[in-house]
């Protein structure tokens, strides 16, 4: 039976790369993106599922048992094609594959493919125990029934388990891991329910959409997500900010100190003041006005390019305002030397010159749209 199963992923990978090559995840809408996999990808991953669903599945996912918080969803991911959805859902997030799979389910609001196909089995189960007598499939029936297999005692138990209470109880596992794991510390503060987040349905800009998800999901590029994969492991405490001009002050660089206190990005900043007074994760996700939310992500956005680029660069830049400073033919400001950006970009439409100031320090000068 697993092997049914895993020839039936296989075919969903190849399914879900046609599609996803298919779409253009910056124009389409993310709930338009999802009912194409809901009519296109998910009949391919859950063929036959009424039969390998209650022969696979833990007892925790079925409630039989009670769920443990360090298996639980690992062993929903494990389930069938459920790695084929989780790979379309961070990909229309734009997340990297390193963000937990809890985080997904709960920003898109998707629940696992295995209580679709326990819903499935419900209904067929319960169409087999009404087949006529003398049929062949009353007598396969019985016969299950007189040997005690594992299909029919599974169902047998599940007859009567309703599986909204299954996604209740999925859902509360949801936020009691947000809540204790450090991974998603950041998005349990701005965060209290499962479901489709209003920036996914509102904001119109991809580019935007992402930086939001990939800051909440921690799967940026700051040094608290950064610094646990280092080698050697660099403490949470010790991930310091390496854009801060001041060496003095050590502050450990997480989304809060992205988002309201780190110098580098006070100039760009100050724009997004003027539409939360108060920076802070929990401010921007109550923001419920489309145009002030998109405005918002926008420019956290620009703030996210600034730094990542930044942190990419800081030798190049260095060398060009050196070389800017020695160079006495040349009657031009240090800030007049910009790195090139592909002018055509899709993910970065907006100049980062608008965001600065005319005459700043060489290590901070403007990015060159391409246009010069």
């Amino acid at each position: 039976m697993k092997t049914a199963v895993d020839s039936l992923s296989k075919k969903g990978k190849r399914a879900i790369g046609s599609l996803m090559g298919s779409i253009d995840r910056t124009v389409l809408k993310p709930s338009l993106s999802i009912k194409l996999f809901d009519s296109l990808i998910k009949p391919i991953l859950l063929y036959g599922s009424q039969f390998w669903a209650p022969l696979l599945a833990p007892q925790q996912l079925l409630g039989l048992t009670d769920p443990n918080l360090g298996t639980y969803f690992k062993a929903h991911s494990e389930m069938g094609g459920e790695r084929v959805q989780l790979r379309f859902a961070k990909w229309i997030l734009g997340v990297n594959k390193k963000t937990t799979n809890v985080f997904t389910w709960g920003e898109l609001g998707r629940f696992p493919l295995l209580f679709s196909a326990l819903e499935q089995a419900q209904v067929y189960f319960k169409r087999v125990m009404m087949a006529p007598q003398g049929t062949l499939l009353y007598h396969t029936m019985q016969e299950q029934q007189r040997l005690g297999l594992k299909w029919w005692s599974t169902m047998s138990a599940l007859e009567n388990t309703n599986v909204t209470s299954l996604k209740q109880k999925f859902t509360d596992m949801c936020l009691l891991y947000n809540s204790c794991h450090s991974k998603t510390s950041f998005v349990e503060t701005t965060k209290s329910s499962f479901g489709m987040q209003l920036y996914i349905q509102i904001v119109d800009d991809f580019s935007s959409r992402r930086t939001w998800s990939k800051l909440r999901g921690s799967a940026s590029c700051l040094a608290i997500e950064t610094g646990r994969y280092k080698q050697p492991f660099v403490k949470a405490e010790e991930r310091y900010c390496t854009m801060c001009r001041d060496t003095e002050i050590l502050v450990v660089e997480d989304e809060q100190h992205f988002l309201a206190n780190c110098p580098l990005l006070e100039h760009i900043r100050v724009l997004l003041k003027d539409t939360v007074p108060t920076i802070n994760g929990y401010e921007i996700t109550r923001l419920k006005d489309k145009k002030k939310l998109n405005i918002a992500l926008g420019i956290i956005s620009k703030m996210y390019y600034r730094r990542s680029l930044t942190e990419k660069t800081t030798e190049a830049v260095e060398l060009m305002a050196i070389d800017a400073l020695l160079n006495t033919d040349k009657q031009q400001h240090p800030a007049d030397f910009y790195l090139p950006v592909p002018p055509e970009s899709p993910d970065y439409p907006v100049s980062m010159i608008s965001c600065l100031p005319p005459k700043i320090h060489p290590l901070d000068a403007p990015l060159n749209t391409g246009h010069r």
